[in-house]
């Protein structure tokens, strides 16, 4: 599902207009990229956000073979919920 058909779907079955819906999945988007760099982010019945360090390594560039350097970055992991017994 694209983000584009999400908020149609929220905004049909909420009744909520779509830029309305539109601009709080934004900022619930945000909050947790914000709320997932201080730490954990556990969501009941959703899962957890969590921000990891993914380590430098060497790559080759598949057209000219050309070995390049991929450096080490943070990146935004999500686990989702165990079951539906979770929620």
């Amino acid at each position: 599902m694209t983000r584009k058909e999400m908020v149609e779907v929220l905004s049909d079955r909420t009744g909520v207009a779509r830029k309305e819906v539109e601009k709080v999945l934004g900022e619930m988007v945000l909050l947790t990229i914000e709320e997932a760099k201080k730490g954990d982010l556990r969501i009941a019945g959703l899962g957890t956000f969590r921000v990891r360090s993914r380590k430098g390594r060497t790559t080759k560039n598949p057209k000219t073979g050309e070995e390049c350097i991929v450096p080490e970055r943070n990146v935004l992991t999500f686990k989702a919920a165990g079951s539906s017994k979770d929620l």
